[in-house]
C-alpha cells in the first residue's frame, strides 16, 4: 500500500511567503516515482540540494544532459537554478516540482495585467517580467530534469498548461529580428578601411550572408575549411557541425565572390594559415588565436547597419539573425522555393525559412498581385 502523500513543508519563513502567494495558494505534493539505482545517488545528491543538479549531473556524466548542445546545456541549467530561486521564496519542492510550483513560476515569469484571474500570486508580488519565449525555455528546461530523473512531469499536466495558455493570451512569443538586404551591406562596405577590425567585418558579413550561416557557425570555421575555387572568383567553405547537425556529418556552404574577395584580404592581412578563420583582436589591433566570441557576431551586423544609415530604433531590430533572414528573402525574391532555402539555409524543416517568408508573401499574394493589375489597368485608361 503507497503511502498516504504529505504536505511539503515551506522553505521559507510565512513573511517571505506571504509576499509572494494568495492566502489560498499552498505548496503541494505530488507522487514520487521509483529510481533506478543509476539515478538514486543524482536522486540522493539533487533532491536536498536542487540548485547544485546541474555540477552533479556533470559529475557523473549524464547521458541526457550530455545529449544536449552546450549552448542548451548552459540555458537550462541558468533557467533550472531560476526556477529554484523562486521555490525557495515561495515554499515549493522544486525537485520533484508540483503542478502549483509550476503554475505560480508562470505567473511569476510574466509581467502583472490586471485583466488576468491570477491563482496564486498575488498582485503586489515581484514578478520577472521576461518573454514568453523565455519561459517557453525554462519549462523545456524543468522538463526535461523532470523526465531525466524520472519523476512525474508537472509540465503535462492540464493546471499547468491552461495556466500557460492563460498568462501567455494575447503576448508576443518573441520580438521578430529585421532582415539586413545585401543592399544595406554594399552602402556599408565602402566606410571600412584597411585596418585588421574593418578587413574582419568586411569578411565575416559578406560571408555570413553567402553562406546564411548562424553566428555560433561563422566563429567555428577553421581556415582549412574554406576551398576557393580553381579557375574562378568564388569557393566553398564546409560547416564542421550546426545546430541541425549535432553529428557532424558536415555540409558545403557557397562563398560568393564578393565574400572570397574580403575573406581572402582578412586571412592575407592577418596572416592566418590555420586555426579560426574569425579571430579575437587584442588592445592594439592584433590578432589572438582564439576565436571570435559569437555575441561580437551582433556588434559588428549592427555597426554595418549603422554605416548604410539605418535609424536608432531600426538597428535595435538588427542581430546577427539579419543577415541569414536577408539572405532568405534575396532567394525567395529571385524565385528560389522554400525547400531549397531550406537546404542552403541548413535547417530540418521549412518552418523556419517559411516563418522568414511570411511578411514578403504577404506582399506577393494573390490579393496583392490583384491590387497591381488593378492599379496598372487603371492607368492604362
Amino acid at each position: 500500500m503507497s503511502p498516504t502523500p504529505t504536505r511539503a513543508k515551506p522553505s521559507s519563513s510565512p513573511s517571505a511567503q506571504s509576499r509572494w502567494l494568495a492566502p489560498t495558494a499552498t505548496p503541494d505534493t505530488w507522487p514520487v516515482a521509483t529510481a533506478s539505482p543509476e539515478l538514486a545517488q543524482v536522486r540522493a545528491d539533487a533532491v536536498p540540494n536542487p540548485t547544485r543538479l546541474f555540477d552533479f549531473l556533470h559529475n557523473t556524466h549524464f547521458r541526457g544532459l550530455e545529449a544536449l548542445a552546450p549552448n542548451t546545456q548552459r540555458a537550462y541549467a541558468s533557467d533550472w537554478r531560476g526556477f529554484v530561486r523562486f521555490c525557495e521564496h515561495t515554499g515549493f519542492h522544486a525537485l520533484p516540482a508540483t503542478p502549483p510550483a509550476l503554475e505560480a513560476f508562470i505567473e511569476y515569469s510574466l509581467p502583472y495585467q490586471a485583466h488576468i484571474p491570477y491563482k496564486y500570486l498575488v498582485p503586489e508580488a515581484p514578478r520577472r517580467k521576461c518573454r514568453v519565449s523565455t519561459l517557453e525555455r525554462a519549462i523545456a528546461a524543468i522538463s526535461a530534469v523532470h523526465e531525466w530523473l524520472q519523476y512525474p512531469n508537472p509540465t503535462n499536466h492540464p493546471d499547468v498548461t491552461h495556466t500557460l495558455r492563460i498568462n501567455t493570451r494575447r503576448r508576443s512569443a518573441r520580438t521578430p529580428k529585421a532582415p539586413l538586404p545585401h543592399s544595406a551591406i554594399e552602402r556599408a562596405l565602402p566606410t571600412y578601411g584597411h585596418s585588421l577590425p574593418d578587413l574582419r567585418a568586411k569578411a565575416l558579413v559578406t560571408l555570413a550572408f553567402s553562406t546564411m550561416l548562424r553566428r555560433s557557425e561563422l566563429v567555428a570555421l577553421e581556415v582549412a575549411d574554406f576551398k576557393p575555387t580553381p579557375d574562378a572568383q568564388d569557393g566553398t567553405i564546409r560547416l564542421r557541425s550546426s545546430k541541425a547537425d549535432q553529428a557532424g556529418h558536415g555540409a558545403e556552404r557557397y562563398v560568393s565572390p564578393e565574400a572570397r574577395r574580403h575573406l581572402e584580404a582578412w586571412l592575407d592581412a592577418a596572416a592566418l594559415h590555420e586555426g579560426p578563420v574569425f579571430v579575437r583582436l587584442n588592445r592594439n589591433g592584433q590578432p589572438l588565436t582564439k576565436a571570435l566570441h559569437p555575441n561580437q557576431v551582433a556588434l559588428i551586423v549592427k555597426d554595418l547597419a549603422h554605416r548604410a544609415g539605418y535609424r536608432k530604433r531600426e538597428i535595435n531590430t538588427i542581430a546577427a539573425h539579419s543577415t541569414r533572414i536577408g539572405a532568405t528573402h534575396a532567394l525567395a525574391e529571385a524565385g528560389t522555393d522554400v525547400l531549397q532555402v531550406q537546404q542552403d539555409g541548413g535547417w530540418k524543416s521549412p518552418q523556419m525559412p517559411a516563418t522568414y517568408l511570411r511578411g514578403q508573401r504577404a506582399r506577393s499574394g494573390g490579393m496583392a498581385q490583384w491590387f497591381r493589375v488593378r492599379s496598372t489597368r487603371s492607368a492604362a485608361k
